[in-house]
């Protein structure tokens, strides 16, 4: 979409929200008060409580209808995107405790703490079993100075819980970590070689140096204080410092290898920090100091081992724990993301027909029945069944082992092999059911297979429509399976944002992260994600990591599927209408999932006739879904016209097609290929064809592609063509040609 249209489109809007929020706050939907006439509440040395009356709340409400609460009521909230805004007074910088009383009879969590716009911290929200049970969740932050300061509590991923009141603590040299701690790297965040943080005095600061060690330095002379590498006796020589979400501090190479770690796993929400006497530490949730350096040398560094055990896979999670981490015992329920999961199976584990294994609140139990069927079970009803890709029973199966390279094998009395996750490679895997009768293989966190129940059931449009015209990129969600194209490595060398220069796997968190945040920056409307039909893995798991993160952003992104398979298949109309589906039972549901004319979109790469359309059309009007083919000569002459029409390709300059279609890409090199077939375009060029797309006014204005590696076809940022916005070249003329040309 043309940025200025982009902008405006926005404008009208938030002018449409506010004018909405007025009205629904007249009608009594939402509590409002401005936050000027709020109680202003001020931290000192005695605790300050934030109660649920003094907030101002968006879409959630004030309400009295659970016994337990403190105050005149607790705050009610609504769906994701609801939250509640005390105005504070915060006398001295520093470290202080957040402390959440709250009730959540069910999953509502987590939950994001914003301080004047910037996240600070998350409570996990655990499940309370009652509205009527509550507890206290405690967190630490680092707060500045400052009168009127704003206190957010989001619900930033899911519906939120019953929240009574929020305490400030400030803690002083004799509570948690002392003396003051500064925040130097949140769960997820990382530092390159000469990145260096100072502490709140401004004394110190500490970072890794120009030969990777992590040092502690006087920051006025730069003068070294303080060396990992001298504290332990070994050479220490590193890319990139990670603060890992799972506790672990690491230090890595430029291939991406551990060479040292704080071996502090085990504490998720870890933080990374220097106090003002040039201490660090890694600081748990908790406020204990599970690792500490610096010349301070309160206590020794804990830890310190510069020869990790690497996990052997090939190209590794960016910000995933390299060590080998202690197993715990099977089928022992645990709090996983939206739901309480059970691990049903480990690495080298496995069971037979008639064993079954629970959820957490017993209402799924998953397990091999007498005909060695894979099945879920509801109480006395089957809910779910394994099957192939082509939606066929998997029966006669008389063991179902967890591998130790992290792939769900289903195998016969002979041994021989019945089907498997396609999860190989990823070694420490774990098999999991979960509350909301999910079965999933999750490695370090991360879903890599997705089965048994969606989320939630498709029973109309989950987004508003798309409004034209509407600027999509053409998304490929299949590395690492195809960094090598006919034997020969994509030669180009990716390093967008925050992720390191290399290969990269589409299902990293920190990938999925920084993608989403790349597409906004280019305006992207509309994601059009490669698919070749039903698949264990890369479609269920992937497509709902980046769905379910554009919700965690709050990106207005939507995405669709690109129907890859139509060009070598000729599917019936029952074929495309079992797909479609398929589609919107796992996906059309979500509120990302792209609409028009209140039916979700699907694009088709398809061959060159009017049979195509004809069986499309059809399909579309059965299943109804709102049908994009690829045109062709004299498509418009077909008797069966779908619902639009867009162009796929890469030519010496931009392809238009009106009313329907423009289309640009920098250029086609496929790795395999020994010359390009359409050489790439330089950034004046390439910003000359975006202001002729925006310009253009036409439907749809596709970008050929965000990450088609392979082809050469991309625009994510690379090496080749890196800026000083960390986006490249490209994704700068999409974000606004007229400055960047």
């Amino acid at each position: 979409m043309p940025r200025s249209t982009t902008i405006i489109g926005r404008s009208l809007h938030f002018l449409f929200l506010f004018a909405a929020l007025l009205l629904e706050s007249i009608s009594g939907r939402y509590t409002t008060k401005s936050v000027s006439s709020l109680r202003r509440n001020t931290v000192a040395t005695q605790d300050i409580v934030l109660a649920a009356e003094d907030a101002t709340l968006f879409e959630s409400s004030l309400q009295s209808n659970h016994v337990g609460f403190t105050g005149n009521g607790f705050i009610d909230y609504g769906e994701v995107g609801s939250y509640a805004i005390w105005s504070v007074d915060i006398p001295v910088s520093g470290s202080y405790q957040l402390i959440l009383r709250y009730a959540s009879a069910n999953n509502r969590g987590p939950m994001s703490v914003l301080f004047n716009g910037t996240k600070v911290g998350e409570f996990l929200i655990a499940t309370t079993t009652s509205w009527t049970n509550w507890i206290s969740e405690t967190i630490t932050v680092s707060l500045s100075a400052g009168k009127d300061k704003e206190l957010k509590l989001f619900a930033d991923v899911i519906r939120g819980p019953n929240v009574d009141m929020v305490t400030l603590k400030q803690l002083d040299t004799n509570s948690g970590p002392s003396p003051s701690f500064k925040v130097v790297l949140e769960p997820n965040q990382s530092l390159v070689r000469n990145q260096f943080v100072a502490s709140d005095s401004g004394a110190y600061e500490t970072g890794l140096n120009s030969g990777g060690d992590l040092v502690v330095r006087d920051k006025p002379s730069s003068t070294v204080l303080w060396s990992l590498a001298a504290a332990i006796k070994e050479n220490i020589s590193g890319d990139r410092m990670y603060m890992q979400d799972d506790g672990n501090l690491v230090i890595r190479d430029s291939n991406q290898r551990a060479v040292w770690d704080s071996k502090t796993y085990n504490n998720l929400g870890a933080q990374f920090s220097i106090n003002n006497k040039g201490g660090i530490a890694v600081i748990s949730r908790n406020q204990q100091e599970v690792w500490t350096g610096g010349p301070e040398n309160r206590r020794a560094p804990i830890g310190g081992s510069s020869t990790p055990t690497p996990v052997p896979v090939p190209t590794p999670y960016i910000s995933r724990n390299p060590t080998s981490q202690p197993t715990q015992p099977p089928w022992r329920p645990q709090p996983s993301g939206n739901f309480p999961y059970t691990t049903v199976l480990q690495g080298n584990q496995n069971f037979g027909r008639g064993t079954f294994v629970e959820s957490p609140n017993r209402k799924y139990r998953v397990g091999l029945n007498s005909r060695g069927n894979l099945i879920m079970m509801e109480g006395t009803s089957e809910v779910w069944r394994l099957k192939d890709t082509q939606r066929r029973d998997i029966s006669s199966i008389e063991r179902a082992f967890m591998q130790s390279d992290g792939n769900l094998v289903l195998r016969e009395m002979s041994g021989r092999s019945r089907w498997n996750s396609e999860t190989s490679n990823n070694f420490g895997s774990e098999f999991r059911i979960d509350d909301g009768g999910q079965l999933s293989v999750v490695y370090r966190g991360t879903v890599i297979w997705m089965d048994g129940i969606p989320r939630q059931i498709y029973r109309g449009p989950s987004s508003p429509d798309l409004q034209f015209p509407v600027r999509g990129m053409f998304y490929y969600a299949w590395y690492p399976e195809t960094w090598t194209i006919g034997g020969v490595k994509v030669f180009y060398r990716p390093n967008l944002g925050a992720l390191p220069q290399g290969h990269y796997r589409s299902d990293d968190p920190l990938v999925v992260q920084e993608h989403v945040k790349a597409l906004d920056y280019a305006f992207t409307d509309l994601g059009i994600i490669s698919w070749w039909g039903v698949s264990n893995r890369l479609d269920r798991a992937r497509i709902t990591q980046l769905m379910d993160e554009t919700v965690r952003q709050r990106s207005p992104i939507k995405w669709t599927v690109y129907y890859e398979n139509e060009m070598e298949n000729n599917f019936t109309v029952d074929e495309i209408v079992n797909d479609l589906n398929y589609l919107k039972h796992w996906f059309a549901w979500h509120p990302t999932w792209a609409h028009k004319d209140g039916k979700p979109v699907i694009f088709v790469w398809n061959e060159n006739s009017c049979d195509v359309a004809n069986r499309w059309k059809e399909a579309g009007r059965r299943a109804n879904w709102y049908v994009v083919l690829k045109l062709f000569p004299q498509f418009e002459s077909c008797p069966n016209q779908p619902d639009s029409w867009h162009q796929y390709g890469v030519a010496n300059d931009y392809l238009e097609h009106p009313p329907y279609s423009f289309c640009i890409a920098p250029g086609f090199w496929k790795a395999n290929d020994p010359a390009p077939r359409n050489p790439r375009i330089g950034r004046i060029r390439f910003c000359e064809q975006v202001a002729k797309m925006n310009k253009s006014g036409l439907d749809w204005q596709l970008v050929v592609s965000f990450n088609e590696w392979g082809e050469g076809t991309a625009v994510e940022s690379a090496v080749e063509w890196s800026s000083a916005s960390g986006y490249g070249d490209y994704l700068d003329c999409l974000h606004d040609p007229i400055r960047f040309g």
